[in-house]
């Protein structure tokens, strides 16, 4: 404390002292109040947050400079770069982040640089992806060849006809077989309530609701021939003119996608007649339902190349490639509809078998029940038998438990008796 504000006798501060410190403090006030004024004059949002007055024509200013600064950038941006340079903004990094300072050209090269880089992680992901479809193609293209004697055959997935060569007659033995299918479908409809037990397995008809009550087949394949006089000849039930297409496709065909396909039908002579009995002995051995009689006599069969190309044209795999390609999908099917062309072959054939002769197979054998060959009552007295011997067995189990609890109530009160 120096001498001048050293205390009194009474030990207050000297006067003077005093007085000069109430005077600055005077100053000080006036000066506030005089900023005070001036800011009062100022509009409002006419100081930006940097203190500097604004208003609304600074920021106007302001919103355009940041609008050319923008406009300047993207002009950087947009300018065309050498393949060195493309290269360079590939595999050069992107720096840090963008300048805070403004500079054009630095905000430009940054950004120029992760456009490029995003565009190569792009174009790179799609190269590995179809690089592995061409890859799973060509793998598929050299499984498609083989070294089997044959050179066409029929769809794997329902025949197994194949032929070696290229003669029509060795082609037409092979294929202008009789269809495997052929068959007299009878089934026999019920009327039966809104809700009953067998709701589910109904159909309808005519607004009534029906059940199934039975359905069976009566196997016609084994009378089946080639219609025709000379049943023995292989193009017998084919059509002459049918047959020199066939023969100028064998020869000269070069297209490996096409394909002949045979258009198998099959006649009955009568079979309405057969449908008549079938119905009148059902009714008359009490069936009282609807009774539906309708001949499965046609079939086709498909007749491809065991070329390369047709092998892997039509492979699972290839297909499986071209789904996942994304847009290889039309494509495949525009050149499917463009180079898969079928030879259509009529191919006729009759079921050689009297319609009486047939009936007295059957008759004995068809009841209100369906069809009834024998072995439905064996297989029914098997059920029978067999489920008598669970019940047995499950008495058996069952008196066994009964008389173990019996004898553990029976311990269990000798113990209590014991203690």
């Amino acid at each position: 404390m120096t001498d001048d504000e050293k205390p009194d006798a009474l030990g207050l501060p000297d006067a003077d002292l005093v007085s000069g410190k109430v005077a600055h403090w005077h100053d000080s006030l006036a000066q506030l109040h005089e900023e005070r004024e001036v800011a009062k004059e100022i509009p409002v949002g006419g100081m930006d947050t940097m203190g500097i007055p604004g208003g609304a024509a600074a920021g106007n200013a302001y919103s355009g400079d940041i609008t050319q600064f923008r406009h300047d950038l993207n002009k950087e941006v947009d300018k065309p770069a050498s393949y060195w340079d493309i290269m360079d903004y590939i595999g050069g990094g992107t720096g840090s982040s963008i300048s805070v300072d403004g500079d054009v050209n630095t905000d430009a090269e940054i950004i120029r640089r992760i456009r490029y880089q995003d565009t190569g992680v792009m174009l790179l992901l799609l190269g590995i992806y179809f690089t592995t479809l061409l890859f799973s193609a060509s793998m598929a293209y050299r499984s498609a060849s083989n070294d089997a004697p044959v050179d066409h055959y029929a769809d794997p997935r329902y025949h197994t006809q194949t032929v070696q060569g290229e003669d029509v007659g060795e082609f037409l033995e092979a294929f202008n077989v009789p269809p495997k299918e052929v068959r007299l479908q009878v089934t026999g409809f019920r009327p039966m309530p809104l809700l009953g037990e067998e709701f589910m397995a109904s159909t309808q008809s005519y607004g009534i609701r029906q059940h199934i009550a039975f359905s069976f087949a009566l196997d016609l394949a084994p009378w089946v021939v080639r219609d025709g006089q000379d049943q023995d000849s292989a193009a017998s039930g084919v059509p002459a003119d049918e047959v020199s297409k066939l023969r100028e496709y064998l020869a000269n065909d070069t297209n490996d996608l096409a394909y002949v396909q045979l258009q198998k039908t099959v006649s009955w002579k009568g079979w309405e007649e057969l449908a008549t009995n079938i119905k009148t002995h059902l009714r008359q051995s009490g069936f009282r339902g609807h009774v539906i009689v309708r001949p499965i006599q046609e079939e086709v069969m498909d007749v491809h190349k065991n070329k390369r190309w047709a092998n892997f044209i039509h492979s699972r795999t290839l297909k499986a490639v071209v789904v996942c390609s994304l847009i290889g999908w039309p494509f495949y099917r525009m050149y499917m509809l463009w180079r898969h062309q079928a030879l259509v072959l009529n191919s006729s054939f009759c079921v050689d078998q009297k319609i009486d002769q047939y009936w007295r197979l059957i008759a004995d054998k068809i009841g209100p029940d369906g069809f009834n060959s024998g072995h439905s009552t064996m297989s029914s007295s098997f059920r029978n038998s067999r489920a008598e011997s669970v019940r047995h067995q499950r008495e058996q189990i069952e008196r066994q438990q009964t008389l173990d609890h019996v004898g553990q109530e029976q311990e269990t009160d000798l113990q209590s008796m014991r203690y």
